[in-house]
């Protein structure tokens, strides 16, 4: 099988001239293609192939230094091209093995970068299997060894184990992570509404470990899941609040932020989901998390984490005639 695929989108925002030189302006497109071929047992090869561009322009409602009315100013052009190359196959009838190839660019243009244009690559090779022990009982081991063209090699592992007895499965994970600053976060200068963030060519990649714990129950009308896990985080990246420059407060900042590395940080919570069906076309739904981020370099929560999270939600579904009518109603709770 073949497939190609596009995507176009176009946001003008305009903003009232006495306050503002320019609107903004964003244009994003997408596109790609790829191909699977059925080797039988489930197996298969595939390649897919995609490209994503995401714009950001001024259009100039002021004459504003060499720009005239009208005229369009490219701000920013991010591009990030993926290729993957992947066979799935069984050895033997218990287990299914993937084997794959992932090959990721990544650029970045724009007037707020010093010499206006980056550009950096990661390859991946990857290798998993799927095993079925004994009845009831699977174990899913893997690794993936990735090269990125300023941070060097890194090998993350991860292995997961499912046991499933009646209506109850139980599972168990470990996985090791490896995430490198993006271009953005190393080198991009952008404001928005009165705060600057600075990019740090300085960024060390951020690394992982991960645990996790699940109980899920599978009923007829009734589905319970309990998760508790906990991710231990080394040079963690995120902004830090610091002074701002003379010259920009003139021009109304008042918040200065820089991408920094937390050298420790750990998170750790529980999820808690549950989702029945009543009758009468009736299902209920309910969840909450609880998240513990912490700031271990300073004994201070993470910033944008909530603590406490939780929802509800009813749905109605009832066929008339040739009709479906169908009513949701949803409610959200989220700590500071």
């Amino acid at each position: 099988s073949f497939y190609v695929q596009g995507s176009f989108y176009d946001r003008k925002s305009y903003r009232p001239i006495e306050a503002y030189n320019y609107n903004m302006f964003y244009q994003d497109y997408s596109y790609g293609a790829g191909t699977k071929y059925l080797t039988g047992n489930d197996g298969y090869l595939s390649v897919d192939y995609s490209s994503s561009v995401y714009q950001y322009s001024k259009i100039y409602t002021k004459e504003s230094g060499s720009f005239k009315i009208g005229e369009h100013e490219k701000n920013k052009e991010q591009k990030y091209d993926v290729l993957n190359a992947k066979w799935v196959f069984s050895l033997l009838d218990f287990n299914k093995i993937s084997l794959g190839a992932e090959y990721v660019n990544d650029n970045l243009e724009s007037k707020s970068i010093k010499d206006g244009d980056k550009n950096v690559y990661m390859s991946s090779l990857y290798l998993q299997d799927e095993l079925k022990i004994v009845d009831g009982l699977q174990l899913v081991v893997g690794g993936r060894y990735s090269y990125h063209q300023t941070f060097k090699g890194n090998f993350t592992p991860k292995a997961s184990l499912m046991y499933t007895l009646g209506n109850f499965n139980i599972r168990t994970s470990y996985s090791a992570g490896f995430k490198a600053p993006s271009l953005l976060e190393l080198f991009y200068e952008y404001e928005s509404r009165g705060s600057i963030s600075l990019g740090n060519k300085d960024l060390n990649p951020e690394k992982s470990h991960y645990g996790m714990f699940n109980l899920e129950y599978v009923g007829s009308n009734i589905y319970l899941s309990a998760t508790g896990y906990v991710n231990s985080l080394r040079d963690m990246i995120g902004r830090k609040l610091i002074e701002t420059r003379p010259e920009d407060a003139a021009n109304g900042i008042n918040k200065t932020y820089v991408y920094s590395n937390i050298s420790k940080a750990e998170v750790k919570g529980i999820d808690l989901t549950l989702n029945s069906y009543i009758g009468y076309g009736i299902s209920l739904g309910a969840g909450y998390s609880y998240t513990d981020a912490i700031d271990k370099d300073n004994d201070v929560r993470l910033n944008n984490t909530s603590m406490h999270s939780s929802n509800v939600n009813a749905n109605w579904d009832k066929k008339i005639g040739v009709n479906s009518v169908n009513i949701n109603l949803i409610g959200r709770y989220q700590s500071d």
